[in-house]
């Protein structure tokens, strides 16, 4: 996969069957970490330094030595860093939520994965729609189920009160009516 592969796939499979206001997770890929813009490092020339210090609204002194500049840099470097794909997305309607770096374990799709996903690659998009529609509205609810109970683990060591809600709406009364019934039954 690539980034150039990855926006052909958005464009054409992913985002046309969303409904509004989705939302996309996004973990750590190569292909979703493209950088909007190239940051600045120690090796870049001061002029430019600054000028993206003025870009980002960062106050510096102007007779500061390049190491002193590019310590500012690091200092804000982290909170003005932008990706390619998000971009991408945000322009599209949707908004995304990225997942922390090494944590596959907050990403529920990592787990189904691994359901009878055959690694001959001859024909991978059949395979890979194959295998999906193996995936079961019930597999699913547990694979969540299962990645939320991580959350709250995890969550027991910050000093945070908050909890993430997702409107499962959709225009059909049916589809919201069976997965009611099947929470209510389940639990």
């Amino acid at each position: 996969m690539s980034y150039d592969n990855y926006i052909k796939w958005l464009n054409e499979k992913l985002l046309p069957n969303l409904p509004e206001r989705s939302i996309i997770v996004l973990d750590n890929a190569s292909y979703h970490n493209t950088r909007a813009e190239k940051m600045p490092t120690s090796a870049t020339n001061k002029a430019d330094m600054q000028q993206w210090l003025r870009d980002k609204g960062i106050a510096f002194e102007r007779n500061l030595l390049k190491l002193e500049l590019y310590d500012i840099i690091k200092k804000h470097k982290d909170q003005h860093i932008t990706y390619k794909i998000d971009d991408f997305i945000k322009s599209k309607g949707f908004d995304v939520i990225r997942l922390p770096p090494y944590h596959p374990e907050l990403n529920a799709i990592e787990n189904i994965w691994g359901i009878n996903i055959d690694q001959n690659t001859t024909n991978m998009e059949t395979l890979i729609n194959e295998s999906l529609n193996k995936v079961t509205s019930e597999t699913w609810y547990k694979t969540c189920t299962h990645v939320e109970k991580i959350e709250k683990e995890y969550l027991k060591y910050f000093d945070v009160d908050f909890e993430f809600v997702i409107d499962l709406q959709n225009d059909s009364d049916d589809s919201e009516s069976e997965f009611e019934n099947y929470v209510s039954d389940s639990d």
